[in-house]
């Protein structure tokens, strides 16, 4: 009897430690990575606040890139993931009131408003809600992608 107890908490201490080992690597390749991505964008976003020292918020877009809009008193500057600057707008350009009419169209943008991003080739106007997404051109005003549902 005392030989069936031995086995029986040696079994058990053996399950316990592989219930263990199985949750913290578990853990590990689950959370590694975003936590590289965090890190990745946290060092990004020091190297353009550290290029860019009028930078006040930085806004990370995801669309056809990866790219980080850098907002200051006087201009939108975007950036890549890379954090080299690609393109560069006044605040005086953007019409977000103009833009913001256009979310009248969307059902699911109705509690949204517009920030810039980047979009195919150049600046554009961003508003992301939920999973939906609508970039709209900085100057034509134009829709270049929009993947949510009823219009």
């Amino acid at each position: 009897m005392r030989n069936l107890l031995h086995r029986f908490g040696l079994t058990a201490f053996i399950v316990l430690l592989l219930v263990i080992i199985c949750v913290s690597l578990m853990g590990i390749f689950v959370s590694g990575p975003v936590l590289k991505n965090e890190y990745e964008q946290r060092r990004i976003e020091s190297e353009i606040k550290s290029e860019n020292k009028a930078c006040e918020q930085i806004e990370r877009h995801s669309f056809r890139y990866v790219t980080f809009t850098c907002e200051s008193d006087e201009s939108y500057t975007i950036y890549d993931e890379n954090a080299k600057k690609i393109a560069s707008r006044k605040k005086s350009e953007a019409d977000f009131a103009k833009a913001n009419e256009l979310l009248a169209n969307y059902k699911e943008m109705a509690n949204t408003t517009f920030s810039i991003g980047y979009g195919y080739e150049g600046i554009a106007y961003v508003a992301n809600s939920g999973s939906t997404m609508l970039v709209v051109d900085f100057d034509s005003f134009e829709v270049l992608f929009y993947n949510g549902g009823q219009r």
